[in-house]
C-alpha cells in the first residue's frame, strides 16, 4: 500500500519519473527503497 502510493506521488511530481527515481534525480527523499 505505501509503495503505491510512493509511485503515484512520483508520477504526479513534475520532474520525477519512475525513470529518473533510479538514482539519477532525487529531489524528494519519499523513495528510498532502491539507494543504488
Amino acid at each position: 500500500a505505501s509503495r503505491y502510493t510512493l509511485s503515484r506521488t512520483t508520477l504526479e511530481l513534475p520532474g520525477i519519473t519512475p525513470s529518473s527515481r533510479s538514482g539519477s534525480l532525487h529531489p524528494l527523499p519519499l523513495e528510498p527503497p532502491s539507494p543504488s
